[in-house]
């Protein structure tokens, strides 16, 4: 355990990341996700894009760990992605919807997305932050900080629990589910 999380001196989170990522995806994922999975990355002149063609199983991974590096938290050398260089996509698009069919949206954070927590007793004050509306409350400050410093074990499988709860809900609402 690292006493700063990501931030402890020499501990390098993207290898971490990239070892984990490695580790789970089956040889031919590049080809299984091609066109199903869109990946969101900025580039280091602040476009956003969506990916979803990977020539192969590494280059899956690089955009993943692209769409994973927050300058500074990560590290300080954005990923190369195919000679440009690209950092997470949610810094300029939290959201990505897709050009065609209907794109569910799932955020962390209490908001307008189709999926998300909902914090009751705020007055519905909204910011926009990277194309999303987060609503402001203290809820949402703690899972900033829950997000850049995951809590423990017993608190990550109750966060996992209540984005289940909200899934249902949303499923529900929209007469996808019984």
């Amino acid at each position: 355990m690292q006493a700063l999380g990501p931030l402890t001196p020499g501990y390098d989170f993207m290898a971490r990341l990239r070892g984990g990522i490695d580790e789970i995806l089956p040889q031919h994922a590049h080809e299984l996700a091609r066109e199903r999975l869109h990946v969101s990355v900025t580039s280091a002149v602040g476009q956003n894009y969506l990916v979803s063609n990977f020539t192969c199983r590494d280059n899956l991974i690089t955009v993943l760990l692209a769409s994973c590096f927050i300058p500074f938290y990560a590290g300080l050398k954005p990923m190369d992605c195919a000679g440009q260089l690209c950092v997470d996509g949610g810094l300029t698009n939290s959201l990505p919807v897709l050009p065609t069919g209907r794109t569910v949206t799932f955020s962390p954070f209490s908001g307008r997305a189709d999926v998300s927590p909902r914090d009751l007793g705020w007055p519905g004050i909204y910011v926009r932050v990277a194309k999303q509306d987060v609503m402001v409350s203290m809820a949402n400050l703690v899972r900033v900080q829950q997000a850049l410093f995951p809590p423990s074990r017993g608190m990550m499988e109750a966060i996992y629990g209540m984005g289940m709860t909200d899934t249902v809900r949303f499923l529900r609402r929209e007469r996808w589910s019984q």
